[in-house]
């Protein structure tokens, strides 16, 4: 550890993990720009690479520590100061997103605690992302009217302007599917249906504690982190700043936006796909069923499962759901308490397994138009043009209050 990274309290503190990121300083250079004198604000960053890197990659990352080192000497005020630690020579079981996220906020919530500053946010930010200019002000101000939520995550857009037509098209196409999926979820009233981006999320220092922290995984850390502050219905959406994720291409990780790119480069595809509505449409005759299932004997339990669609039957057959229910009956004292035991078992991993079951036997993937235009038709709306349906679908979410209706 070192040693405290700041004289004045701060507000809130970001981490940035950067892996050959050329983009480093900038994206400091947008934060300092954008501070509020007073809002305290510290920066942790966590350059590292791997064993098995070339020798370049090597050499850059310690003259980035140095160059960045310097940077915080030069740009340091009572508003703003920071750190950056360097990971050298980290094994490929280890190495990736993760393990940087890890130490950086762990970092964070070591000095946070004993600082007496466990209510304070740790926030996850990219080395490639900008944000809107009330970032600092919106993620205080949401901490601090709402002091039972634990996390939130943050809204984003990716910043389209200035991309070649394809490229501006792919990763809108990209984007699309993200929102789709998460509307898609709230139709059902899920109450997992969150976003999970790595750079556009925060967690209390207490709350990051008590929950073990960030995991060391190499991409989809930022999903499997957030699933245990979202499970306790005691998770957030700060709708009103906006971070503006990287539309890169990347091959730095196994999925995310980078590799969504990356691949639609590769297979010459320009749209990306999404989950077949039918899948969801299926799913929710089980959603809707919550009270029956609680309140039925074993028999129309059974007549239930006999009756549903072959796809969702067929998986849930899989799952053991009948033996399921009956244990989830067994350890509630009320249809509350069932129905909340019911989603920590059909929780955002197996609906998610469910959904991949669904697409690879029952119905394949469709175009992010085709679930937008389902999704739309609740309002009479159709869409035939990608970025059109996107700004209907960003709208949309910024206007979302869905975190309050599932508390």
């Amino acid at each position: 550890m070192v040693e405290p990274l700041w004289t004045n309290k701060p507000d809130l503190v970001i981490v940035i993990p950067a892996y050959k990121e050329m983009d480093l300083q900038d994206c400091l250079n947008h934060l300092y720009k954008i501070q509020n004198t007073d809002i305290v604000v510290s920066v942790i960053v966590v350059i590292n690479y791997r064993m098995e890197d070339d020798e370049a990659i090597k050499i850059f990352s310690n003259q980035q520590y140095d160059l960045i080192k310097a940077w915080f000497n030069n740009h340091s005020s009572d508003a703003f100061s920071g750190e950056v630690l360097i990971l050298k020579e980290l094994t490929f079981k280890h190495a990736g997103v993760g393990l940087a996220r890890k130490i950086g906020m762990d970092e964070a919530a070591y000095h946070l605690i004993n600082s007496n500053l466990e209510h304070i946010p740790i926030v996850a930010f990219d080395a490639d992302c900008t944000s809107s200019s009330n970032y600092f002000e919106k993620i205080k101000e949401h901490f601090e009217l709402y002091p039972k939520r634990s996390a939130a995550s943050l809204y984003f857009e990716h910043e389209l302007s200035e991309l070649k037509p394809l490229d501006r098209k792919r990763i809108a196409s990209y984007e699309l599917h993200l929102r789709c999926y998460v509307n898609l979820k709230r139709m059902l009233g899920l109450p997992f249906a969150f976003q999970t981006i790595g750079s556009s999320m925060a967690v209390r220092a207490k709350d990051y504690v008590a929950k073990g922290g960030m995991n060391k995984r190499k991409a989809g850390e930022d999903f499997y982190f957030l699933q245990k502050f979202i499970e306790d219905r005691r998770f957030s959406e700060i709708n009103d700043l906006v971070v503006y994720p990287s539309s890169r291409s990347s091959d730095r990780v196994p999925f995310g936006t980078g590799r969504a790119i990356e691949n639609m480069i590769q297979e010459a595809q320009e749209d990306f796909t999404t989950y077949a509505p039918q899948s969801f449409i299926a799913f929710k005759t089980l959603v809707d069923s919550l009270r029956f299932l609680y309140e039925s004997n074993e028999d129309e339990l059974i007549q239930f499962v006999q009756g549903l669609e072959e796809g969702l039957r067929t998986f849930l057959e899989q799952q053991d759901f009948l033996n399921k229910i009956k244990e989830v009956k067994s350890n509630a004292s009320n249809f509350e308490s069932f129905q909340k035991r019911f989603f920590q078992w059909m929780n955002a991993f197996r609906f998610m397994k469910y959904l991949h079951f669904y697409r690879d036997h029952y119905a394949p993937n469709v175009s992010c138009l085709e679930a937008l235009n389902y999704i739309s038709s609740c309002e009479g709306l159709r869409f035939t043009e990608i970025e059109e349906g996107l700004i209907y679908l960003r709208l949309k979410d910024r206007q979302s209050q869905f975190w309050k209706s599932i508390s």
